[in-house]
């Protein structure tokens, strides 16, 4: 066994497209209509398909899903990230372990893994 792809059950597809493509520089590989849009980072591809939305965890340690990027320079990319509109909403723990929200409530963390070597 091995993964396809990650499938993240959003409000809007098409609105989500553009907070990934736009903030997180994901690529676009597919729009299915307004109910699926492909997308990739890397060789990771997700799904962003429309479906019912539960009312997000209030921090990232308190959700059942958390998704982690991983950057060649933590502090480049975060001011990337806020420069493209992201606002950062605590950490895990530790200010080099920064977390955020998707506008659907999906949580991410972004770290530098030579952080943790």
């Amino acid at each position: 066994m091995r993964f396809g792809h990650i499938e993240l059950f959003v409000r809007e597809p098409l609105e989500s497209l553009a907070f990934y493509r736009d903030v997180l520089h994901f690529d676009v590989v597919d729009v299915q209509g307004r109910d699926a849009v492909w997308m990739a980072l890397g060789a990771t591809q997700i799904l962003l398909r429309r479906g019912g939305i539960k009312s997000p965890a209030p921090d990232y340690r308190s959700g059942s899903v958390g998704f982690v990027l991983y950057a060649e320079d933590l502090d480049v990319e975060m001011g990337a990230l806020v420069a493209s509109g992201l606002q950062f909403t605590g950490d895990d723990g530790s200010a080099r372990e920064p977390t955020f929200v998707d506008p659907d409530g999906h949580w991410f963390q972004i770290v530098d893994p030579k952080d943790f070597a």
